[in-house]
């Protein structure tokens, strides 16, 4: 394969990767570092790869048809639903059982569309890995990076926040609000 073929493929490899990341550098350092991390993004030469700063290598960094693979950024850990508050409070304000049956509804959707990132998140992680070829792994870790950028996107108890104001009246949200203010 043409070396400016594979310079370029790793190029773009580490822009997508590097395009969620906090990143400096660049100019004649030939890579950059993401801030808060110790990893360093190598982007010269003719290999792309994610070098811990000892300068070691892992195992799964080279495909089988001997195209680089670059680590991928850390898995994004997302926040569990927390509504101890509204459980601690919603019997100060008067549910109906409709909305009871609601909240509860509400709180089984918000857990599992949670659990839909995380498992859109190692199911992305696992294709990379299987990832055998240069198409097939700038494919996955564009997956990979997709993933973790919805993950970062959501906040399950924001989530669940704004299915409390569907479900409450204006006073029993309002009287929420006001529970927790003094609580």
């Amino acid at each position: 394969m043409n070396k400016g073929v594979i310079a370029i493929m790793g190029l773009l490899l580490t822009g997508f990767i590097g395009s969620d990341c906090m990143a400096m550098g660049g100019g004649r350092s030939g890579g950059f570092v993401a801030v808060g991390s110790d990893r360093k993004y190598v982007t010269s030469g003719t290999l792309t790869s994610v070098t811990g700063l000892n300068g070691g290598k892992k195992d799964n960094q080279v495909a089988a048809d001997g195209t680089p693979k670059p680590e991928m950024p850390p898995t994004v850990d997302i926040a569990a639903l927390d509504s101890s508050k509204f459980d601690g409070a919603s019997e100060g304000l008067d549910l109906s059982t409709e909305q009871k049956e609601k909240v509860a509804a509400a709180k089984a959707a918000v857990n599992a569309k949670r659990e839909k990132y995380v498992k859109a998140q190692t199911d992305a992680r696992t294709g990379y890995d299987k990832a055998n070829d240069r198409a097939a792994i700038q494919a996955a870790a564009q997956e990979v990076v997709a993933a973790a950028r919805e993950a970062r996107n959501y906040d399950p108890n924001i989530d669940f926040a704004a299915e409390l104001r569907r479900i409450l009246s204006t006073e029993q949200f309002g009287k929420f609000r006001e529970i927790l203010t003094k609580g």
